[in-house]
């Protein structure tokens, strides 16, 4: 048709921005860890609403806080996350966190939005002590 000849810059219907919504795997919430584990955290993004529709994201971060009061304090600041032919990844390496209560927070950059899901899971690291035999 002839009024598809003059159209410029976005299309012509507006496409519905699609919702996108980050979900973690590789450490239950509220898991409590023994200091000095190395853990891969797995990130799916599924559209909203859905159970098995992933989407791809290209730009995926990651950050760890505490929570101090009313107030969060980062103890690791925006990290991009790992991206292979299937996955999307980070890795905590445990003995460099004193043992305390950790937040994982994920951000997306979306068709030009930034996007931030905080708490999205809670673990704790606990001291790791030493093996201790009991002498018979």
């Amino acid at each position: 048709p002839s009024q598809e000849y003059f159209k410029f810059g976005l299309p012509y219907e507006t496409q519905q921005q699609k919702y996108i919504v980050p979900s973690i795997h590789g450490i239950n919430h509220c898991e409590k860890i023994i200091q000095g584990e190395i853990r891969k955290v797995n990130i799916n993004t599924r559209l909203a609403y859905t159970s098995k529709e992933e989407e791809f994201v290209n730009k995926l971060f990651y950050s760890i806080y505490v929570k101090e009061g009313e107030g969060e304090v980062i103890i690791i600041d925006w990290q991009p996350i790992e991206q292979a032919y299937n996955e999307n990844y980070f890795i905590i390496k445990t003995n460099e966190l004193v043992p305390y209560t950790y937040h994982i927070a994920i951000k997306y950059i979306y068709g030009m939005e930034e996007h931030i899901f905080k708490d999205l899971n809670e673990f704790t690291i606990l001291e790791k002590k030493e093996n201790i035999q009991l002498l018979n």
